[in-house]
This record gives C-alpha cells, sequence and structure tokens, in this order.
C-alpha cells in the first residue's frame, strides 16, 4: 500500500496533471482525503486503500445511473398533445394573417372577448 502525501502527488496517481483537479474532487466528488501534520506542516494524505474504495464507489454510481437510464436520471416518454388549449383559438379570416395563434382577452368595459396577437 503506497501512501500519497501531497496533492501533486495524489494527481499524479490518479493521472491529473494538476493539484486543482484534486481539490476539486475532494469538494465535489468526495475523494478521501485528509490534511495531515508532518514534521513543518499540514498536507493533503490519502493511500492506495482509500482511493481504491473511492474508484469502486464513483464506478458504481455511474452503474447505478446508467441503468437508471442516462446521466440525468432515469429516461421520460415524451407526452404529445395534440389539443389546442381552450385559451387559445385559430384566427379563421384574413385579418389576422391567415391562422396564426392569438389569444382570447376579456376587456371589463365591453363584456365581450376580443382577439389580440401575440
Amino acid at each position: 500500500m503506497a501512501d500519497y502525501f501531497t496533492l501533486k502527488s495524489i494527481a499524479k496517481r490518479l493521472g491529473y496533471a494538476t493539484e486543482v483537479t484534486i481539490l476539486r474532487l475532494i469538494r465535489q466528488k468526495g475523494l478521501p482525503a485528509y490534511k495531515r501534520r508532518t514534521k513543518t506542516r499540514d498536507r493533503w494524505y490519502t493511500n492506495d486503500d482509500l482511493i481504491r474504495i473511492w474508484e469502486l464507489s464513483m464506478a458504481e454510481q455511474d452503474r447505478q445511473k446508467l441503468i437508471a437510464g442516462n446521466k440525468h436520471g432515469p429516461r421520460r416518454k415524451a407526452v404529445m398533445d395534440s389539443t389546442i388549449p381552450e385559451s387559445h383559438v385559430f384566427c379563421q379570416d384574413l385579418s389576422c394573417l391567415n391562422g396564426i395563434l392569438v389569444t382570447p382577452r376579456y376587456t371589463e368595459e365591453s363584456q365581450t372577448i376580443e382577439k389580440v396577437d401575440k
């Protein structure tokens, strides 16, 4: 079992080029690393066993996502509704440019419905 005492050595072990990526993995993906006191200062520490367990858990999470459908979650069927809502009507004459979708508007003054182009 190998021990890794710096972000640079952890990055090399995982195949990344920068230490910033390791910090991002620690914060966002839960990479098991912690600060450990050495003779002069605190350094990030992890070992092969911790990394192996983390890699297995990441693989299991990805597998569960794959089984569920895709990377965003379960697949959803699109529901196509061919009916037009009652709030929308099609204009039948040429005054509204041959079938442009218009929304009826109720005016309190006239108490009638007038067509308003959107």
